[in-house]
């Protein structure tokens, strides 16, 4: 479902998927989108089970998940931004009362990680890319 509105949001996105050319009611069975979105749902799963110990176990997994993402040249950090506005709002839409503001605060705090590390490696890809194409090092590229 996250996915399928970011699709609408911001349609771009979607052109950087194998299936870009299927419709949003072919994307429900497609394979390789369903793929895509458990491994997301698997990620935000593994960080709920671990919220007494996000940074330790999450951390090196989300910034290695940024990095994959900094990788793909298409891809624009403005993204990350959108996802966590759509992952927000589905809560609230599907949650409604349930979302009480203890809940959504808590939500909030573990969305905000996830994609504060999601960033962290997508940055520091486009650094290492950047570096490479141009023939600097990172260090002076983050003076």
């Amino acid at each position: 479902k996250i996915f399928l509105i970011i699709f609408q949001k911001r349609p771009q996105v979607k052109s950087l998927f194998p299936f870009k050319n299927a419709s949003d009611e072919a994307l429900k069975s497609d394979p390789r989108f369903r793929s895509h979105a458990s491994r997301f749902m698997q990620a935000v799963g593994a960080a709920v089970d671990n919220l007494d110990n996000l940074q330790e176990t999450m951390s090196g997994l989300l910034h290695d998940l940024g990095r994959q993402h900094g990788r793909t040249v298409m891809f624009d950090a403005e993204y990350f931004d959108i996802f966590q506005e759509v992952m927000t709002k589905t809560l609230e839409d599907d949650l409604g009362a349930k979302l009480t503001p203890e809940v959504k605060q808590a939500w909030k705090i573990l969305i905000d990680f996830m994609i504060g590390k999601l960033q962290d490696g997508y940055t520091d890809m486009v650094l290492e890319r950047h570096s490479i194409n141009s023939g600097t090092n990172n260090e002076y590229l983050m003076a």
